[in-house]
């Protein structure tokens, strides 16, 4: 049985672990820049980030499974452990999805480009080498010759801010996909719960079928001895026909969901005959968490809220960044050069930009602006992921109360009274009509109660969404750190 709370307490406020979060991020902050002055660049190679983006997911899927050997995969590779043809259960489509989403692949792409921006900020400027030469116009001996070497320097002071920005927008990135992982699982979870659904109420109306067909023959038959009236017979038709058409159509809408699973799996060529292998009603054995639980959740562990955490940082040091452009940026500059008399001489000197028409003012009112829309962000997505969980919550709450009360005290009666009324003896008018009613009465009884369980398994997916993709998870706020 899944447990749903794990922790009741609210997150509190660790003053020493926060410094020393500081200390390790000032700490990879310097061993960051002197790494990058002796190796000259930092590696562009994303695979220690596609290694952590896994890790952050790998225990919000619902999915044990190695997400790294399934990247490992091309995602044009459709091979796996479901043959296609086999009853399809919840971890070949998670497992289906998570290999061959494009989608999904586009933000892994996206995490390999964000860590060869942060390469790039390592790089110093390239140096630039003039050369010149001339004839002189006064008919005197020798030529002008020069050649000279020029190098940027502000990139040395300017570096650490550089990297900061570009190392912070890596981390979101990578948050970014992890939490693209989860919400990828989600919409598959709750396409196969609906599609379970769909197969669910698709057997009911065939049995809802074989049922009307036979109380149409057994009232046809009545009405030929004279024990049922003309109307008996045509709601008996009418009830018949109904019956068939429902079945026809949930055959159709359980397609479309079989089709629309295969096109999250990345299969869509696939065939659609294989069943559902799951079981729809397992949330509602689950215990209920509570709201501080789900609020202290949803605002710590969501991946998405890391992101923009990171994101605000990056901000905060582009802010830094555009500081400098208040003061000159400075370069070094060596060369050779030759007169027309034929003397040489090497010249050494600087050149400074002088900040005077642009100040930076306006590149650092930009840059607080952005630390102001990466603050509310931030303030946006909590705000949102406290009502999304509270209103899961809710919701799953509520199916589960309603499939009990649906299941003790609706269903089941309705059943009985069925089962009594076709064992009758009394073949009257009465017990005709009273048939009739009673089976119309338990096939819409039976269908509302699977839909409630539905909407419990839904709600479960969404809530689990969105307090970061899993109860199990420690009440703490993710960590993506380097390997």
């Amino acid at each position: 049985v899944r447990v749903g709370a794990v922790s009741t307490s609210k997150p509190r406020v660790e003053t020493d672990r926060r410094h020393r979060i500081i200390r390790f991020r000032h700490l990879r902050r310097a061993t960051v820049v002197c790494a990058a002055l002796l190796t000259g660049c930092i590696s562009a190679n994303p695979a220690t980030d596609l290694a952590r983006t896994a890790n952050l997911a790998s225990n919000r899927t619902g999915l044990d499974a190695n997400l790294a050997q399934i990247w490992s995969v091309p995602w044009q590779d459709r091979s796996g452990r479901w043959d296609g043809h086999e009853a399809l259960g919840i971890d070949a489509a998670v497992r289906g999805a998570l290999q061959n989403d494009p989608a999904l692949r586009r933000h892994l792409a996206m995490v390999a480009e964000r860590r060869a921006d942060l390469s790039q900020a390592s790089l110093p400027p390239n140096p630039i080498v003039a050369i010149a030469f001339g004839t002189a116009l006064d008919g005197m001996a020798g030529a002008p010759f020069a050649v000279q070497a020029i190098q940027q320097l502000t990139w040395l002071w300017t570096m650490s801010d550089r990297i900061d920005a570009a190392d912070a927008v890596l981390d979101g990135a990578v948050f970014r996909a992890a939490h693209r992982v989860v919400t990828t699982s989600a919409t598959v979870r709750v396409t196969f719960a609906r599609a379970m659904c769909m197969e669910r109420l698709t057997q009911l109306n065939e049995s809802y079928v074989k049922t009307t067909k036979r109380t149409l023959g057994k009232i046809s038959g009545l009405h030929a001895d004279g024990g049922a009236s003309q109307v008996d017979l045509d709601r008996a038709r009418m009830d018949a026909s109904r019956a068939s058409a429902d079945y026809v159509n949930a055959l159709r809408m359980y397609r479309s969901l079989q089709l629309e699973l295969l096109r999250l799996m990345g299969r869509p060529e696939i065939s659609t005959d294989w069943k559902m292998a799951g079981n729809l009603a397992a949330t509602l054995r689950y215990d209920p968490p509570s709201e501080e639980d789900i609020e202290a959740r949803a605002t710590t562990v969501r991946l998405d809220l890391a992101a923009a955490v990171r994101f605000r940082d990056a901000a905060n040091a582009k802010a830094s960044l555009a500081g400098w452009m208040r003061f000159p940026q400075v370069s070094l500059a060596t060369g050779f050069r030759q007169n027309f008399s034929g003397r040489h001489g090497w010249m050494t000197g600087g050149a400074l930009s002088i900040p005077i028409f642009d100040t930076g003012s306006a590149a650092i009112a930009r840059a607080g602006a952005r630390i102001d829309q990466a603050e509310l962000s931030i303030a946006e997505l909590r705000q949102a992921a406290i009502t999304e969980a509270r209103m899961a919550l809710n919701e799953w709450l509520r199916a589960r109360e309603q499939t009990k009360l649906y299941g003790e005290t609706l269903v089941a009666p309705a059943k009985r009274v069925v089962a009594s009324l076709q064992d009758a003896d009394d073949s009257g008018e009465a017990y005709v009509t009273a048939l009739l009613l009673a089976q119309r009465r338990m096939i819409m009884l039976e269908r509302a109660r699977v839909q409630e369980m539905l909407a419990a398994a839904t709600a479960w997916v969404k809530l689990e969404t969105a307090v970061g993709g899993s109860f199990q998870l420690p009440l703490e706020a993710p960590a993506a750190p380097a390997y």
